[in-house]
């Protein structure tokens, strides 16, 4: 399940099945373009599932969309929801450029940021960790 799939992109080249967007534009534009998915419309910080009903969740480069208050609630939720493991990247503020920080992000993922992030996702653990491209990326394992 990708959230914040906007149009389905990211979800149609992941194979994935479920995308999850608050614009219902954009949900509308992603069933056109990929009608064999699931889209629905729903707010990240509360998502329409059962606990432990998602096998992978996505969270790609959506958080920075939220107020920074926000995304405690947000990574709640995707902990409730997933299952087997979560996929985080969040543009990386410590490096970001002027042109690479768009005037919709909400905030940037500094260093400070990142290690917030990390302990929010405790005490899941984290199977890899990058900083990379201007993006900080991380694999979470749920617990079993």
């Amino acid at each position: 399940m990708e959230l914040g799939c906007n149009y389905g992109f990211v979800l149609a080249y992941c194979n994935g099945d479920t995308g999850v967007d608050w614009n219902e534009r954009t949900i509308d534009l992603a069933r056109i373009l990929n009608p064999s998915k699931e889209f629905l419309v729903a707010d990240i910080r509360e998502l329409p599932f059962p606990d432990n009903h998602i096998d992978t969740v996505l969270l790609t480069e959506i958080l920075e969309h939220l107020p920074w208050e926000d995304v405690s609630k947000a990574i709640k939720e995707v902990k409730r929801v997933a299952r087997l493991k979560v996929l985080v990247t969040v543009p990386n503020g410590t490096y970001a450029t002027p042109e690479a920080t768009s005037l919709k992000h909400q905030w940037r993922a500094d260093s400070l940021r990142q290690q917030s992030i990390k302990k929010m996702l405790a005490p899941w653990e984290i199977k890899s960790e990058r900083v990379t491209l201007g993006f900080f990326m991380l694999e979470v394992v749920c617990p079993q």
